[in-house]
């Protein structure tokens, strides 16, 4: 599982068990059935914590994609291998390599 996707689900949780022994406690149940509540919520918004934080994963990778997609860094091939640079290679202005141009600039 990725660690984005159960930090959701953790805080869908304790949010839950929180409001549910507060409110639980403001309206004068008793202890043990609050508690039994409260633990009953958490579990179920844990579920539910999963499952959002598994979509939104989903949507911000995809998002990143085609964004990376949409806005290609120059100097950088289709599979992601850097052109040109190296040790050698000074800084552009951008904090890349300005490898394309062949000349070494160091900006800042």
């Amino acid at each position: 599982m990725f660690r984005t996707t159960t930090t959701i689900a953790a805080v869908f949780g304790l949010t839950a068990f929180a409001v549910s022994v507060a409110s639980g406690l403001l309206s004068g149940i008793s202890g043990p059935t609050v508690l039994g509540r409260a633990i009953a919520a958490m579990m179920l918004c844990y579920v539910i914590g999963l499952f959002v934080g598994r979509v939104g994963e989903h949507v911000a990778r995809e998002h990143i994609k085609m964004y990376k997609a949409a806005r290609p860094i120059p100097g950088e091939s289709v599979a992601g291998g850097v052109v040109g640079g190296g040790a050698g290679a000074a800084l552009s202005s951008a904090g890349g390599t300005d490898a394309a141009e062949g000349q070494a600039v160091v900006v800042g």
